[in-house]
């Protein structure tokens, strides 16, 4: 999975603005069709018209991520969290989006992430999961 953070989001971590590791509770993962990455994107109202649609198991604003974790390698640190499966989900996607759900306006919800899947993903009444790079989400070097 080829990945990119948001330069927004490098900022936000940065400069405190949420942290990856305590904000888990609103760190959420949401599939995408047909998104073109764009660097100048840096709230969820930016992608929402990219959203796969509500259907099934796959609702609107896709799954919280869990289990978010910081760890450090010397000398890399580490952002990881619990790998997102939607049960039964008929689903096409091109990739992820992690971001910030404040609970409110799109406007306000933060991009961390585009995981790009490299191909089309498709399920059929299946399991749609996205198992995270043995190396993390993120990896800083």
């Amino acid at each position: 999975m080829a990945s990119c953070v948001f330069p927004s989001a490098k900022v936000s971590m940065l400069n405190g603005t949420f942290n990856l590791d305590t904000d888990d509770a609103t760190l959420h993962c949401a599939l995408m069709h047909d998104y073109v990455l764009d660097d100048a994107h840096d709230f969820f109202d930016d992608v929402v018209a990219d959203e796969v649609a509500t259907a099934g198991n796959y609702v609107h604003l896709g799954e919280p991520l869990t289990g978010s974790a910081i760890s450090a390698a010397h000398p890399d640190a580490m952002w990881d969290a619990a790998d997102v499966a939607w049960a039964n989900a008929t689903i096409h996607a091109t990739g992820a989006i992690i971001f910030m759900n404040r609970g409110g306006l799109h406007s306000a919800d933060d991009l961390v992430a585009w995981i790009a899947f490299g191909s089309d993903k498709d399920s059929t009444a299946a399991e749609f999961k996205i198992a995270w790079n043995v190396a993390g989400i993120m990896t800083i070097a």
